[in-house]
C-alpha cells in the first residue's frame, strides 16, 4: 500500500523523472482489489506482471552475484 501512496496511480509512461507514473507493484495492488474472477483479463495480467517482476529480480540478482564474485578479493 505504501507503493500506491508514494508512486501515484497514473498509468502513463514518461521519461521525465518528476512526473508520477504507476509502478508494476502499484498496478498489481490496484487491480487485485479482491475481485478478479479466475480467467479474466485482470487475473491473467496479475500473473504476467508478477512473472515479469520475478524475472527482473532474478536477473538483477544473478548479475549482482556475478559482479561481486568477479571483484571479490582472494585471501590466500
Amino acid at each position: 500500500m505504501t507503493v500506491l501512496i508514494a508512486a501515484g496511480q497514473e498509468p502513463r509512461i514518461s521519461l521525465n523523472p518528476f512526473q508520477s507514473v504507476e509502478t508494476m507493484t502499484a498496478y498489481m495492488a490496484q487491480i487485485s482489489g479482491g475481485d478478479s474472477p479466475r480467467g479474466s483479463v485482470n487475473y491473467n495480467t496479475l500473473y504476467a506482471v508478477g512473472a515479469v517482476l520475478f524475472l527482473m529480480t532474478l536477473t538483477l540478482n544473478i548479475v549482482s552475484h556475478w559482479i561481486s564474485n568477479r571483484y571479490k578479493e582472494k585471501y590466500e
